[in-house]
């Protein structure tokens, strides 16, 4: 849908903040920022498996000192599998929106 499809770009965007200001989320950055972090962590529970998928965004997108290489090393996976689970990751976020 297009909440989920404008949650994704937000993340993929969280520290531009020209690009979240054209964010149909919201007008300032930092609400922007507020509503992405919000909707990351409602959108996976505490299971193990979903636990992986939130760290993972986390890590790619959301910390400041992030990045998709430092979340790799940190979840401790192959490339393929690292993008496999953030593929999924983002999937769920945006399905979360609907």
């Amino acid at each position: 849908g297009g909440r989920g499809v404008d949650l994704t770009h937000a993340l993929r965007h969280f520290h531009d903040d020209d690009a979240l200001r054209r964010s149909r989320i919201g007008d300032d950055p930092d609400q922007v920022r507020s509503i992405v972090r919000s909707a990351v962590d409602a959108a996976f529970g505490d299971g193990p498996s979903d636990r992986v998928l939130h760290r993972a965004l986390m890590l790619a997108y959301l910390d400041a000192d992030g990045g998709h290489a430092r979340a790799r090393a940190e979840l401790h996976m192959s490339r393929s599998s690292f993008y496999r689970h953030l593929q999924r990751a983002r999937q769920r976020l945006a399905d979360s929106a609907r």
